[in-house]
């Protein structure tokens, strides 16, 4: 890895399942992966992220997100960042709608507050598309917002830029 080009890695990605799991490995992360690019992305002075969520994951990020289960997401995505010694999370919640703001605004005030909690400074990121009833009443707790703009382009039907 050429970390020169680089500010932050996100070691991609965990999911949340409909089902009420979550699937800490199918994208290949391993302690061990994790420990070496840690370790040298840190050698080099940048910042490794856990990306969570990802293409098609809306499903199971509403069923973390609920009241009764959102209190063990949080914990469990600070037991995966204090394992992995990561800088922080990326949220990557996919599809977004408008009606997902009612659980989605909670957990991330929840998510920010343990995060903060855990250690001044951890760095909360998203990768989102353009929700705004979404994302606008959290943008203070995200230290970065990415706009996925090639979900607003291509041959989709009536989807334009």
């Amino acid at each position: 890895i050429d970390f020169d080009a680089l500010t932050t890695v996100v070691n991609f990605s965990i999911f949340p399942k409909p089902d009420g799991s979550f699937d800490l490995t199918s994208n290949g992360i391993t302690a061990s992966q994790t420990a070496q690019l840690v370790k040298a992305a840190h050698a080099h002075g940048k910042q490794v992220l856990l990306g969570v969520g990802g293409a098609w994951t809306h499903d199971g990020f509403a069923v973390w997100m609920k009241p009764g289960k959102r209190a063990d997401f949080v914990q469990l995505l600070i037991k995966q960042l204090k394992a992995g010694n990561y800088d922080g999370l990326d949220i990557d919640m996919e599809p977004v709608e408008d009606a997902d703001a009612k659980d989605f605004v909670p957990f991330i005030e929840d998510l920010r507050a343990a995060l903060d909690a855990l250690q001044p400074g951890l760095l909360l990121t998203a990768a989102v598309g353009w929700r705004q009833a979404v994302f606008a009443p959290v943008k203070k707790h995200f230290d970065r917002i990415g706009i996925m703009t090639y979900d607003m382009s291509g041959t989709w039907p009536g989807w334009e830029t």
